[in-house]
């Protein structure tokens, strides 16, 4: 019986919401012009862990295919590739920006007007956390 009673004090000190996740800010959402139903996604990524994070997988229900991109040069020429993944070392912060990283949104499934907010999560092992990302025109300045 004594042993049952500790269960809580275990979970609430190992349990999952002890997990250290990384922290997302500024986040922004620019939709191409004309209505094409894609967008890249921009934000700041910070990971206060103490350890290694991994970001390798991104969802929204406002698209039907939302996967993590780096824009590099190749011969001179700007190329998108997928990056099947991208590890944020302990403590460190990348920023997900135009001619750099993104992500990158495909096949909107309904209109998204200057100003809304969309739901994106931003996963990998061991953690994940859903933010929000305000919607901008791709000529906004900021």
């Amino acid at each position: 019986m004594k042993n049952l009673l500790l269960l809580p004090l275990f979970f609430a000190a190992f349990g999952a919401s002890a997990a250290c996740k990384p922290v997302v800010s500024d986040a922004v959402l620019r939709v191409a012009p004309g209505g094409m139903g894609m967008a890249a996604g921009y934000f700041r990524i910070d990971n206060p862990c103490s350890s290694a994070v991994v970001l390798n997988r991104a969802a929204s229900p406002a698209f039907r295919s939302v996967s993590i991109h780096q824009t590099v040069s190749v011969d001179g020429v700007s190329r998108m590739r997928a990056l099947p993944s991208m590890t944020l070392a302990r403590g460190d912060r990348a920023l997900f920006a135009p001619g750099g990283l993104h992500i990158m949104f495909m096949q909107a499934s309904r209109a998204l007007p200057v100003g809304s907010r969309v739901p994106v999560t931003l996963s990998g092992p061991g953690w994940s956390l859903t933010t929000s990302f305000v919607v901008r025109s791709a000529a906004s300045p900021d």
